[in-house]
């Protein structure tokens, strides 16, 4: 939804693949007129939304890890479920200060649990952290991504959608990112902030 005024110009592409340029007034004009034509639309190009830089609690690339494999319910300690072939991840995880990583590896389950322990020069833990970035006590049906991350800056949103697609994501033979999750309000998070990066979803 855009407001704007009638005279405002648009640079739209038809789906012929003609390139003009209209004000608001002639473009709903031509929409209106081309109802009852098969095939005619147009289409403005797809760009990505620049939000300010937030201070962030936590690196958006953990966050979106968290959200993808991490237990936040808060009754045990925070960490995260990685894949047996994900062990790469581990080293890369950017960890507030004071944080450590303790990582064992399930034979049965073949995966590995890297519990995230410690306490910040300031004396947070992991689980005051989580629960000033909004996401203690979610579980995997009640998972979002956090207002504060979603609008974040470009970089960060990036950052945000590696670690979302790290854990939960991937790669499909075509070439597309496919995520998966039970969480109705993370998937239509994902797709916002997939579109505000100026992707299709």
């Amino acid at each position: 939804v855009v407001e704007c005024c009638e005279d405002h110009l648009w640079t739209v592409t038809t789906n012929w693949g003609k390139v003009t340029t209209l004000p608001t007034k002639q473009l709903l004009k031509e929409i209106e007129l081309s109802r009852d034509r098969v095939g005619t639309k147009f289409f403005t190009p797809r760009t990505a939304v620049n939000f300010h830089s937030r201070d962030l609690t936590l690196h958006p690339y953990l966050v979106g890890l968290l959200i993808g494999g991490g237990s936040l319910s808060g009754t045990g300690s925070i960490e995260l479920s990685l894949a047996e072939d994900q062990e790469d991840i581990i080293s890369t995880i950017p960890l507030p200060e004071g944080i450590e990583i303790y990582s064992t590896y399930n034979d049965v389950k073949h995966y590995h649990r890297v519990k995230l322990r410690g306490i910040t020069p300031d004396g947070k833990t992991m689980h005051r952290l989580v629960e000033e970035v909004g996401l203690l006590g979610t579980k995997s049906a009640t998972k979002f991504i956090p207002p504060q991350y979603l609008y974040a800056s470009f970089e960060d949103r990036c950052e945000l959608l590696r670690g979302l697609t790290d854990t939960d994501g991937h790669i499909n033979k075509r070439g597309r990112l496919e995520y998966s999750t039970i969480s109705l309000r993370l998937a239509e998070d994902v797709v916002e902030l997939l579109r505000g990066l100026g992707k299709t979803a």
